[in-house]
């Protein structure tokens, strides 16, 4: 048996990739990164650069009806690790299936799967390359016995993750994507209630306090295997189609100075959180936060920032450009609404909706993404400042620049109106500056005023508009993936699919008759008519609620934002809401605003009495108190004011930083200088 190492572009089964969501792509279901392995022969080597693909076969024997007898036949191998991906029983002897085929275990290449910090998930060839009491796994160890090898099985038990995070792997939850540690199961049909048909119910839900460092951190340790997923299958997606000469280190160190610190700090927490509780180096991880999060805009690039909408992943990108947002203000309220499009299993969730209170003084907020992104796509914050973000096409003449979702997400951390929303987009262009080769489109709603804004995003190029009275009493914006107007650069431009869920979009926020409630927003967003003669009323590439072809991109899940919170409803919402009453709802973010006399840490040689004066808006008073290290002593409440007033101890020996307390929901700190 020999082996070939073969290097260069490998083709991936389109159904199996996961490209940003609306921004240029889908979401890859729990487990699908096996099934990408199975119809690819391309993969990321231990900490080899994500743009650099190598890609193995092994020559075996088998029998033959020549006069030889045998012949010869060449099995995908692609970790390179001397064993197939497949098993081969025809083979001259029999060869077994590796049983980590894109993480090297066998005889020609392993993994440390024991050993010092910095060797943890790295390439090795013996014990010895594994640093003090190595381990290097290189003949296909299975110490839980659950058919995936040591290398790279993540989760003690039955399957190679714990997808949702509830302290279950995936081969033995009922709920593989939702979060149920319980387990109930009301009509025993072995799928959980929170997932117990073709749709999941409910999305994972996490909340992360401290500085931006720590809620990553946090963040890295909770959904650790989620990350890793979309971390190795965006690896695998960059070498294949990412600019030539070009890896995510690469990016991020040519766009470093254009990325907030938030972000900065937040990706180094979330490396570090998954070198902690997951067995790969601090480096291996960093690599994985890396790429998914530098990925988008590398998709959008040709070689060396050439001119796009043609980079080599065209086909991809046009393919998952299906997403479709507006919003609407009206007497019943203020909506902000989108449907998002991915590829994967429909149905199927992938993304976690995230609680994110900083304690630098950043405004709070809700995101609802892939747990490994540190942008935001979708948020709404303590404030009442909500964004959505669709693609925008066509992004002539492109070059390198700000990455707008993490813009989106410093207008969450810092914009408390409409108004300064809009700056945070407007003034990279007074400083000089531009944004990357992903175009946008931005909807940006003050839910404080029911006042709206629509961006267009071009690389050096940006116009806002504000809502439109298109039914009397009802101001609207609107967008698929298309720039409108004479912001398009290109009039030549056309992709039917985006064409007609806009104007299908437009007919409906002009529909004197539709009532501009929730419920109203639901029926915009479950809609399945492509406004044709032809039309049969079925869901499909050109709706709203969209069903792409089979391996295509659909409907992953539409949201409604208001001022109290999320509503969401998974997969299509046509789909959904004939299997569930309801959509389901997340509230929104509440924090605290508390105040005190100055707290030295150079003086808590002993215990101090201290009063905390608390206020917020959504403030509970009967809510649960959480002081942590601080001891309650008594309470009295200015309802007047809608202020709580707390005595409390501070302990002795605290060191200077920032103490996170809870009342309800609502989240606050208190500051030791």
């Amino acid at each position: 048996m020999r082996r070939k190492v073969l290097a260069g572009i490998r083709g991936v089964i389109l159904n199996c990739l996961a490209c940003a969501v609306c921004i240029s792509g889908g979401l890859l279901p729990a487990g699908a990164q096996d099934l990408a392995a199975e119809y690819t022969q391309a993969t990321t080597i231990g900490s080899a650069p994500a743009a650099v693909t190598v890609a193995c076969v092994i020559s075996a024997a088998i029998a033959s009806s020549s006069a030889e007898g045998t012949g010869t036949i060449e099995l995908p191998d692609a970790d390179c690790d001397g064993l197939p991906d497949k098993a081969c029983p025809e083979c001259l002897p029999p060869l077994v299936a590796d049983n980590c085929r894109t993480v090297p275990n066998g005889p020609d290449l392993g993994t440390c799967t024991a050993g010092g910090p910095g060797f943890l998930g790295e390439p090795c060839s013996a014990d010895a390359g594994c640093g003090a009491d190595g381990v290097c796994s290189i003949a296909q160890e299975d110490s839980d016995d659950d058919g995936f090898g040591d290398a790279c099985d993540y989760c003690s038990g039955s399957g190679a993750y714990d997808t949702d995070s509830d302290g279950l792997c995936d081969g033995e939850d009922n709920c593989p994507t939702a979060q149920n540690p319980g387990q109930e199961d009301a009509d025993s049909d072995g799928l959980g209630d929170v997932c117990g048909g073709a749709i999941d119910r409910v999305a994972p839900v996490g909340s992360f306090s401290g500085t931006w460092y720590e809620i990553g951190r946090q963040v890295g340790r909770a959904f650790s295997d989620n990350i890793i997923q979309f971390g190795q299958l965006f690896q695998m997606i960059l070498g294949d189609f990412g600019p030539a000469g070009w890896t995510a280190q690469d990016y991020y160190n040519a766009t470093e100075d254009l990325i907030p610190q938030s972000v900065k700090d937040h990706m180094a927490g979330m490396a570090a959180g998954l070198a902690e509780v997951r067995p790969i180096s601090p480096a291996i991880a960093w690599e994985l936060v890396l790429a998914q999060n530098m990925a988008v805009d590398l998709l959008n690039m040709e070689s060396n920032m050439s001119p796009v909408p043609d980079p080599p992943a065209v086909m991809i990108l046009r393919g998952l450009r299906g997403c479709t947002g507006f919003a609407v203000s009206s007497a019943a309220g203020t909506f902000l609404c989108h449907n998002t499009d991915a590829q994967g299993i429909p149905g199927v969730n992938t993304s976690v909706a995230m609680y994110w209170h900083p304690s630098n003084g950043d405004y709070s907020y809700l995101t609802f993404d892939p747990p490994g992104w540190a942008d935001v796509a979708f948020g709404l914050n303590e404030k009442g400042i909500g964004a959505t973000v669709n693609a925008g096409s066509p992004n002539t003449d492109a070059v390198i620049g700000y990455y707008y979702t993490f813009m989106v997400r410093y207008a969450m951390e810092h914009a408390a109106t409409l108004d300064e929303a809009v700056a945070v987009f407007e003034d990279v262009f007074v400083q000089g500056e531009n944004f990357g080769p992903t175009g946008a489109l931005i909807h940006i709603v003050d839910f404080n005023t029911g006042e709206m804004a629509k961006i267009q995003l071009r690389s050096e190029e940006i116009e806002v508009t504000y809502g439109q009275e298109r039914v009397h009493g009802v101001f609207s914006i609107a967008s698929a993936n298309h720039y409108v107007g004479d912001f398009n650069p290109d009039p030549s431009y056309y992709y039917e699919s985006s064409w007609m869920r806009y104007a299908r979009l437009l007919d409906l926020l002009g529909d004197a008759s539709v009532a501009f409630d929730l419920e109203g927003c639901w029926s915009i967003l479950r809609d399945t008519h492509d406004g044709t003669p032809e039309d049969d009323g079925l869901a499909d590439t050109n709706t709203i609620s969209r069903q792409g072809p089979f391996g295509g991109a659909s409907t992953a899940f539409g949201t409604i934002f208001t001022r109290t919170g999320m509503y969401y409803a998974l997969g299509r919402p046509d789909a959904y809401f004939v299997q569930y009453p309801d959509a389901q709802f997340l509230s929104g973010v509440c924090s605290l605003t508390v105040r005190h006399k100055s707290i030295r840490s150079q003086k808590l040689t002993r215990p101090r009495k201290c009063v905390l004066r608390i206020s917020g808006q959504g403030l509970d008073i009967y809510g649960r108190i959480d002081l942590g290290p601080l001891t309650w002593r008594r309470a009295s409440f200015n309802r007047k004011k809608n202020r709580l007033k707390l005595q409390v101890i501070i302990p002795a020996g605290l060191e200077p930083g920032t103490i996170p307390i809870s009342i309800g929901g609502c989240i606050g700190w208190v500051v030791i200088e």
